[in-house]
């Protein structure tokens, strides 16, 4: 397993929960990477601690797949990158 942060770009046009502010709670949320982003299911990163921003995350479902790490949820656009440590 690979160390990754994640962040929150923006919100999606129409989003499934308007109100949703998932993501928005850190700037980077950290956790442990399994598997790439897949068309249809829900993005995981596997908690490191229960510290605020390393509890991991588990976004809406994956609606679209861009370059550089960069993916859309029915929620949120969202951007990952692997790190060496916190």
């Amino acid at each position: 397993m690979n160390l990754v942060r994640i962040k929150k770009l923006k919100a999606v046009e129409n989003p499934l929960y308007a109100n949703s502010n998932f993501g928005d709670s850190a700037e980077y949320h950290y956790g442990y990477f399994v598997s790439d982003p897949v068309i249809g299911e829900r993005f995981n990163l596997y908690p490191i601690s229960n510290e605020f921003s390393k509890k991991g995350i588990s976004t809406s479902p994956v609606v679209e797949i861009k370059e550089n790490n960069i993916f859309h949820t029915l929620n949120s656009v969202y951007q990952y990158e692997f790190i060496d440590k916190l």
